[in-house]
């Protein structure tokens, strides 16, 4: 959040406790771990209420044309139609 709010009008302490706003939440879901998309999420509404360019920075990373999150689950009738990524050079599906 503060390299995306770098030059721009909006002060530390604000940075600090958006944080620890997100952080308490998450906490308080209890569970044991937290998918990256949904930290991304909370941010990206964090963000959309402090200062629109910071926002549009931080989207650029994990937003796609459509509005959704990059790193969301997909869901849909596409969701399935992505070929999976092989590890290897050489692996045939990939």
């Amino acid at each position: 959040m503060a390299r995306v709010c770098a030059g721009r009008p909006v002060d530390h302490e604000t940075l600090v406790r958006q944080a620890r706003t997100i952080e308490a939440q998450l906490m308080d879901s209890a569970r044991q771990s937290i998918p990256s998309w949904e930290l991304a999420d909370q941010v990206l509404d964090r963000l959309r209420e402090l200062d629109a360019v910071a926002f549009r920075r931080f989207a650029a990373d994990y937003v796609d044309e459509a509005g959704q999150l990059r790193t969301a689950p997909r869901t849909g009738d596409d969701a399935d139609d992505l070929p999976q990524l092989g590890l290897f050079a050489d692996d045939a599906d990939g």
